[in-house]
């Protein structure tokens, strides 16, 4: 999974029991809101949707959790005032946007999970005072961290820097690439349990 995860989330979504599911599902729940679309109404319809969603896809949701290390769930994006826009997606349940995912299998891949992070990167230069970026999540034994990798305009010239976003942690700014990695295999060898 270490291509963008917008293409998984479509893919998912797009599938023919998971459309046939949302067609009717989100629809439903828009309807019974007529006349309640309140706060607490639209709240029970959406916990609703959700206990559907578990009990119609419980092999797609397992498969989600291994497939990610555990670091993902399948979260639903309901619009009950538009609800064929409704769609499924990959939740890390951090507050930036996930581009790419990576689940790393030993301590040898870490350069190889920044680089398929970096992959995330939009093409073409950065425009000066605001570069390009990519962020991704990278597992490893049931721990997960963020890596957000920018690239800069330096005088006509590019420079990557690199943030190491550990869940629960103080992020570590301005690394370069080796040194993400050594915080990488660090973050993942140390015994103590990851914060949640």
């Amino acid at each position: 999974m270490a291509g963008p995860l917008r293409a998984v989330s479509e893919a998912i979504t797009s599938h023919a029991d998971v459309q046939d599911w949302l067609r009717t599902a989100a629809f439903e729940a828009a309807m019974r809101l007529e006349g309640e679309a309140d706060v607490q109404a639209t709240s029970m319809a959406y916990a609703t949707l959700l206990d559907d969603l578990e009990h119609r896809f419980p092999v797609l949701l397992e498969a989600v959790s291994k497939l990610t290390g555990g670091c993902a769930r399948l979260a639903l994006d309901w619009r009950p005032l538009y609800p064929q826009y409704s769609r499924l997606y990959l939740d890390f349940g951090v507050d930036f946007s996930v581009d790419r995912f990576y689940l790393l299998n030993d301590f040898s891949g870490c350069s190889f999970a920044i680089t398929a992070v970096s992959r995330g990167l939009p093409p073409g230069f950065p425009f000066p005072n605001r570069p390009n970026e990519a962020n991704g999540i990278i597992a490893h034994g049931g721990r997960c961290v963020g890596l957000r990798i920018r690239e800069h305009n330096i005088g006509g010239g590019r420079r990557r820097t690199i943030a190491f976003l550990p869940m629960g942690y103080q992020p570590l700014e301005n690394l370069s690439e080796t040194e993400a990695a050594e915080a990488l295999r660090q973050f993942f060898s140390d015994p103590r349990p990851a914060p949640h």
